[in-house]
């Protein structure tokens, strides 16, 4: 069980294997399009684990 507060890893897995291969399909280069998947998840992570801050 995720801690609570904490992006889950499968989520950006997923994230990463599903726009790498939709964008791999859309410029057929598979590599690249996964590539650019895992920097999405990236994005997706560090998004999702900024501080917020407290009211």
């Amino acid at each position: 069980m995720a801690e609570k507060g904490r992006t889950r890893t499968e989520w950006a897995l997923i994230i990463a294997i599903v726009s790498g291969v939709i964008i791999g399909k859309l410029i057929k280069k598979f590599a690249f399009g996964l590539l650019i998947g895992v920097f999405i998840s990236l994005l997706y992570v560090m998004m999702k684990s900024k501080r917020k801050p407290r009211a």
